[in-house]
């Protein structure tokens, strides 16, 4: 399941990203 692997890395790093830009 290397597919869901990335995806949950992605979302990590988006919720990282979106922590901060706020």
């Amino acid at each position: 399941m290397e597919h869901a692997m990335i995806q949950t890395e992605v979302l990590e790093v988006s919720m990282s990203y979106l922590s901060s830009r706020v």
